[in-house]
């Protein structure tokens, strides 16, 4: 997230952007027109690595990034049956007070954000799912940096099984890292995001560290000229501290892509068959994807991509605490240890995620609220928000045009809303 990018909140360009969309659409939008049709399509209409993240190449590429990048497979093995179905929740017209004062509805918000899929479930069963601006059910998602509740189901299950501790120092398992940021750097203060590390989240910024994460990663190409790693692992060993590490909160994909090595290390699996493993045990209806850097490792912070239907079953697995389909997939307790040691002071001194996240904390790769739903976020709008006291689980697929923004903080009000809705 930008520094910055929510303080103060420009109240007035959130307006704008709901009154541009106050009235309902006459047909779909013309800036979707055309996109990557034709043989060959267009010039103006092409979708590359150059313009993949910008709307509205993004409506298409979101749901096409095994056609850019190169992907592994995480493979399914005996689907479970879908959720069932219940009468759908009339939710088009739910109205809730956007931040900026206005009173919007969840059409309104939908549409102003991009939203590419919306799913929600409510004990178990389907009662809302609709696509919008070219997503099928059955396409496969990015989910960016939603892809790090993976990487804390997975790193605290090998602790919760005795494979890891949350004292154990990063580098006593990953030589290579001892000169870095994550020397002295435990496997804790990577799940709770409190590495001291010099790192800028910045995403507008092309000479940012988190630029140069997408850099290395092969998710962007650089600038000609530009030096860069050219390797996520080379990448992280050229990060340094810059502070103590503990008692503070700084999000850093980086940490992500250190913990996916711990795992690795540990088990002696690549981090995407981690996942497949996992895949199978939720008996996820189909194959989901995962983008690989150039040396083929697996983006762990950030590159997962599934159907809504396999977001929303990792987000069945949180709702009920590590139980699924009548099997206890994961330790309920591990669950427990997030929701009820999530320490909300570290997330409220960070001014930008305290006004998008108010009352939240963060804990073990995920974001908490209230002490009873998890959270997971990515860039452009995806949302995975799992309520263990109502059952709900909501997932959002968005190719929204900021990778934050203001909108961000009325959709965290608008999951709030949904979770905690009678019908």
């Amino acid at each position: 997230m930008s520094s910055h990018l929510y303080d103060p909140v420009d109240h007035d360009a959130l307006r704008a952007a709901y009154l541009k969309v106050a009235d309902p659409p006459s047909g779909p939008d013309p800036a979707l027109e055309g996109i990557m049709e034709g043989l060959p399509p267009p010039a103006d209409r092409r979708v590359g690595r150059h313009n993949w993240l910008a709307y509205p190449y993004s409506t298409w590429a979101f749901r096409n990034v095994s056609k850019l990048f190169p992907t592994e497979a995480i493979r399914r093995e005996g689907a479970t049956p879908a959720p069932s179905r219940h009468t759908p929740w009339p939710l088009e017209d739910l109205a809730f007070d956007s931040v900026c004062g206005l009173r919007v509805t969840l059409d309104m918000h939908l549409r102003a954000s991009q939203t590419c899929g919306l799913l929600v479930i409510r004990n178990g069963a389907v009662v809302f799912e609709r696509t919008y601006n070219g997503l099928q059910v059955g396409d496969r998602h990015a989910w960016f940096s939603v892809s790090q509740v993976l990487v804390g189901l997975i790193v605290e299950e090998l602790i919760y099984r005795g494979a890891l501790s949350h004292d154990t120092q990063v580098a006593q398992l990953i030589p290579d890292l001892a000169g870095t940021a994550y020397a002295s750097a435990s496997v804790g203060h990577l799940l709770d995001m409190a590495v001291g590390v010099d790192y800028r989240e910045d995403y507008t910024d092309p000479t940012s560290h988190a630029s140069h994460y997408t850099y290395a990663s092969g998710l962007i190409r650089p600038a000609d000229g530009q030096v860069c790693a050219q390797s996520l692992h080379s990448y992280l060993l050229s990060l340094r501290q810059n502070r103590a590490h503990g008692g503070f909160f700084q999000y850093v994909t980086a940490n992500s892509e250190v913990l996916g090595w711990v795992a690795e290390v540990v088990t002696g699996l690549a981090f995407p068959r981690l996942v497949q493993r996992l895949w199978r045990s939720l008996g996820c209806e189909d194959d989901g994807l995962y983008i690989t850097d150039a040396w083929g490792r697996g983006i762990t912070g950030a590159g997962v991509c599934s159907t809504l239907a396999d977001l929303g079953r990792v987000g069945l697995l949180l709702a009920n605490k590590g139980r699924l389909d009548n099997r206890q997939v994961l330790p309920a307790k591990l669950f427990e240890r997030i929701l009820a040691s999530a320490e909300p002071a570290y997330l409220r001194d960070n001014c930008d995620y305290s006004r998008w996240l108010p009352g939240g904390a963060y804990k073990s790769q995920f974001y908490v609220l209230d002490d009873r739903a998890l959270m997971g976020s990515g860039i452009h709008g995806q949302y995975l928000y799992a309520d263990t006291r109502t059952q709900t689980v909501v997932v959002k697929f968005s190719a929204a045009r900021e990778a934050a923004g203001l909108l961000d903080i009325d959709t965290v009000r608008l999951l709030r809303l949904i979770a905690d809705l009678q019908v």
